[in-house]
């Protein structure tokens, strides 16, 4: 992408090499993105994203990760519950024998 001033207006003007079709478009930065969201969009070379969209991206790519490692957490987190449930009834079966036995020799 190459940035030129207008010869007449002098508005800065933007040349954007097209991917898939020979030649470059270059007109104002407004006349790009107008001509790149009729639906070339997609033919044009990486790296022409403006910051929202990198923005969003990146948010996109945090949000993915965090889902990862809330996954990876709450499984880690279902596994120690069951644990502790597992231990916990032997340890309630257990009193509740002695409990018994108890009540027994009585």
């Amino acid at each position: 992408m190459e940035k030129v001033r207008n010869r007449n207006s002098g508005a800065p003007m933007v040349k954007v090499p097209l991917k898939g079709l020979k030649g470059e478009a270059e007109g104002s930065y407004k006349q790009i993105m107008i001509f790149l969201s009729s639906g070339v969009k997609k033919q044009v070379l990486k790296g022409f994203r403006s910051k929202d969209e990198q923005e969003a991206l990146a948010h996109q790519k945090t949000l993915k990760q965090e889902a990862i490692r809330g996954k990876l957490k709450s499984e880690a987190f279902d596994h120690q519950r069951k644990e502790v449930i597992r231990s916990w009834s032997a340890h309630v079966e257990l009193i509740s024998i002695n409990h018994a036995r108890n009540f027994r020799e009585r």
